[in-house]
């Protein structure tokens, strides 16, 4: 008799252990269909982490040229999946433009103290997004990500990767890059 409840309770317990594993790896592991607000939700997500310092779920870097942004006197978010009256900032230096306003405006404001951040949507799947990200601030100073993100029951979560160190820097140190 006491045998049988010595192995019910380890069945009851490797059944709960198993339970507990069910429950988690079904909050852990899906990722769930992006809405098209999230699109709007990235871009501010992206641009306060490059202009307020804020993170991003799931990437755990700091933007490397943090310490330059306050001084700069406006950001231009250069994006064409969203409309430009659409607000994606609550810091009045920031301006949502087009591809094709950013010509113009360029003219007015070549790099002085103005930092043009460009968000291209490179993949648009149901489940994923895949983002370009290129912040740059000067000749010489900028820097380029790739972005996938995924809608988690939590939120969204982005991994990044970094792609470029200004890319006049990356030709003037890497002789493979003139080539190109």
């Amino acid at each position: 008799m006491r045998r049988l409840k010595f192995l019910t309770r380890k069945r009851l317990l490797l059944f709960g252990t198993l339970i507990l594993a069910a429950i988690g790896a079904a909050i852990y592991l899906p990722n769930y269909v992006l809405r098209e607000d999230d699109k709007v939700e990235v871009t501010r997500a992206v641009t306060a982490w490059i202009v307020e310092g804020r993170s991003l779920p799931g990437f755990g870097e700091a933007y490397p040229d943090a310490q330059w942004m306050p001084s700069m006197k406006r950001f231009f978010v250069v994006c064409d999946y969203l409309p430009p009256e659409m607000e994606v900032s609550s810091d009045s230096r920031v301006r949502l433009i087009t591809r094709r306003q950013e010509e113009v405006i360029f003219k007015q404001h070549p790099f002085d103290k103005s930092d043009y951040l460009y968000i291209e949507l490179i993949e648009d799947s149901p489940n994923r997004w895949v983002f370009e990200v290129s912040n740059v601030f000067g000749p010489l100073a900028g820097h380029g990500y790739r972005f996938v993100v995924y809608r988690k029951l939590w939120g969204l979560v982005y991994q990044g990767k970094l792609l470029h160190v200004s890319l006049l820097i990356a030709y003037l140190l890497d002789p493979s890059v003139r080539d190109n």
